[in-house]
């Protein structure tokens, strides 16, 4: 297309090329570099804004609570009480409480005073080294206390500072606090800790009402990597960041800011870390809303380069007709010269681009001089016609062409002949390479041969690989995965059954007396006999160690079910025999059905879960069938469990 062009477009679209390709790689550099200047200077401003939010909480709440805490650990009233305040480290075996001391009001007085004049107060507490205890607003426990266990208070034995705890929700009023701790010490002598819990609210307040251009927002992550206080995602509160997907990056203390993905959009993170508090505080904004800052410069930049374009090509093209000119009318007369046309030779226009000095003017005297050439070859062509007619090629002879020595044009001659003698020449190794192509060719058909062998082995492989990834290697039954799609389908088909789940009893001591290989012979045998019930739709697989998990095709009943779970326990009525060896094996199965019970995969695995558990806890070598009451009972007891260890 470009050969297409006359030598003005040429000269124009070149010229208008060299200058467009280094306007082009200069404007993106600077676009390039403005967007990374507004890139850096935002998030520039961010961590400033971080760091002077993280600096108002150090100032308002963290150094504040710390000098406070500080001076009530210097109080006299604290320092010297080890016998006047009253100990409840044996309330359970005598419930009577004695009445407070003097010295044990002074200091409840000096705890209010403390809540009434500091608002994020939200009470005081003081632990003595003999396990006596004071708190303001009044503690009455229900049951034995001592301070000394407290992770609070031994954590603060390890430092001479001030200690930060994590953040935690109260279990009276449900706010979000922090415990601010202090040694209290006469001399060298301990004498035990006090603290202040300090609320959050007013913090997490002031945070959430921070925004960041439209959408962004600021969230706090506590020293122990729990998110404190999140605007925007109010299920992330106390949650650890590890938990968060995008927010892996975090753990890399080396890093100011990052990109990652939340909510499904990009965002860009910035961090800043507190040296007071351990706290980190990242500013979350949507990387688009940064991409618009750059937007209006970007379009300023496209509007002077549009137009400096433009400039540059009008100039150009006014240059090049200057150029070119010239030119074109030399070479409208080379055009005439082809039909031996030759009345330009008293053109006053041609007279003028001979006194030229430059490429022009040499070009136009080598045009007069191919003038009187070609008159001079037009008197002898005729002489060169007849002599190449003279000529005659028979096969692949090698033919020249013959002048008389008298010929002016001789030379050319030569040169003709010159070039016949290196076609022929190259013919021949045409010839030459054509063999060597056949032969290259019948290679290549034995390596196809090869190569579809190898092809084969990789179909084999991969059928080898396929077979892996839905069973079980050591039974060859299906595995957890492939019972999960027979399952879905199961149930997508709109089907009714029952997923039971068997677990073998007293399995460890097989392995533990006989060996794991033995064991793993025992598992295969179990998988022989549960693959061999063929008298019901039942498809098996092994859900993982001794467990199986088992999915039957049937009503949604317990009658139905009831006579498949007898026959499963009739096939190991009897014992197994390795290596001389009668293993008697015993299980136990916890049956779900469905649709009545669920008709989710993971809730269905779990009720069958639940009904093993009832039958490990009540007997074993038996089964059951869920029921709703295990979910409760199960609920109860860990009720239970969370009251007995508070």
């Amino acid at each position: 297309m470009f050969n297409n062009l006359s030598i003005r477009n040429r000269l124009v679209l070149s010229i208008f090329i060299g200058c467009l390709i280094p306007y082009i790689v200069g404007g993106l550099y600077i676009k390039d570099y403005t967007e990374k200047w507004l890139y850096d200077k935002s998030i520039n401003q961010t961590h400033l804004l971080l760091e002077q939010v993280s600096l108002r909480v150090d100032e308002s709440i963290i150094e504040k609570m710390k000098e406070l805490v500080t001076m009530m650990s210097q109080d006299g009233r604290l320092q010297n009480n080890n016998a006047v305040i009253r100990n409840y480290t044996g309330l359970s075996e005598n419930p009577l409480i004695e009445a407070p001391s003097i010295q044990e009001n002074a200091i409840a007085a000096y705890f209010e005073t403390i809540k009434a004049s500091h608002a994020n107060v939200n009470f005081s507490f003081f632990g003595t080294e003999t396990g006596g205890y004071i708190e303001y607003p009044a503690f009455t426990p229900s049951a034995a206390y001592d301070p000394r266990i407290r992770s609070w208070y031994s954590d603060t034995l390890k430092s001479q500072a001030v200690q930060i705890s994590a953040p935690y929700i109260t279990k009276v009023t449900q706010e979000m606090v922090i415990s601010i701790t202090k040694r209290v010490t006469i001399g060298s002598k301990l004498s035990g800790v006090v603290g202040l819990s300090v609320r959050l609210d007013s913090l997490m307040t002031d945070i959430n009402q921070l925004k960041i251009d439209e959408t962004g927002y600021i969230v706090v992550v506590g020293k122990d990597g729990r998110i404190m206080v999140s605007p925007n995602h109010a299920e992330w509160t106390l949650k650890p960041y590890q938990d968060i997907a995008g927010l892996s990056q975090l753990g890399d203390s080396t890093v100011n800011s990052f990109q990652t993905i939340l909510d499904g959009r990009k965002k860009i993170i910035t961090i800043h870390n507190s040296l007071s508090s351990g706290w980190r505080f990242l500013s979350i904004v949507d990387k688009m809303e940064i991409a618009k800052q750059t937007m209006a410069m970007s379009q300023i930049l496209y509007g002077i380069y549009g137009f400096t374009l433009f400039i540059i090509y009008i100039i150009i093209y006014f240059i090049s007709r200057r150029i070119t000119n010239p030119i074109l009318d030399i070479s409208e007369a080379i055009n005439q010269m082809s039909t031996f046309s030759y009345n330009f030779g008293n053109s006053k226009k041609f007279e003028k681009y001979k006194q030229h000095k430059d490429e022009i003017g040499k070009m136009t005297q080598s045009l007069f001089g191919m003038e009187n050439n070609y008159i001079e070859l037009n008197e002898n062509i005729s002489i060169m016609d007849q002599e190449i007619r003279n000529i005659e090629i028979e096969g692949n002879k090698n033919v020249k062409l013959t002048l008389s020595e008298n010929n002016p044009f001789s030379h050319i001659v030569l040169s003709i002949n010159t070039l016949l003698e290196k076609t022929y020449s190259y013919l021949h190794q045409i010839n030459l390479y054509n063999k060597d192509i056949l032969s290259k060719n019948e290679q290549l058909e034995a390596s196809e041969e090869k190569l579809l062998l190898k092809i084969e082995q990789i179909k084999t492989q991969k059928e080898t690989i396929d077979f892996l990834a839905y069973h079980d290697p050591l039974t060859n039954l299906p595995n957890r995965r492939k019972f999960m799609e027979v399952l879905q389908q199961s149930i997508q088909s709109n089907k009714s059954g029952a997923v039971i789940l068997l677990d073998l009893d007293n399995f460890k001591n097989i392995n533990d007396s006989l060996g794991h290989l033995f064991g793993d012979r025992v598992l295969k045998e179990v998988s022989t006999r549960l693959s061999s019930m063929n008298a019901f739709d039942i498809f098996v697989s092994r859900f993982g160690g001794d467990e199986f998990l088992l999915l039957v095709e049937c009503e949604d009943t317990l009658a139905a079910i009831d006579p498949i779970a007898k026959h499963i326990q009739q096939l190991f009525d009897k014992e197994i025999l390795l290596d001389g060896d009668e293993i008697k094996i015993e299980f136990s199965m916890g049956i779900s059905m469905f649709p009545s019970q669920s008709v989710e995969m993971s809730q269905l695995i779990m009720n069958a879960d639940l009904a093993l558990y009832t039958v490990k806890n009540n007997m074993k070598s038996g089964f059951a069938l869920f029921d709703f009451p295990m979910t409760d009972q199960l609920n109860e007891k860990s009720f239970i469990e969370s009251v007995l260890r508070d």
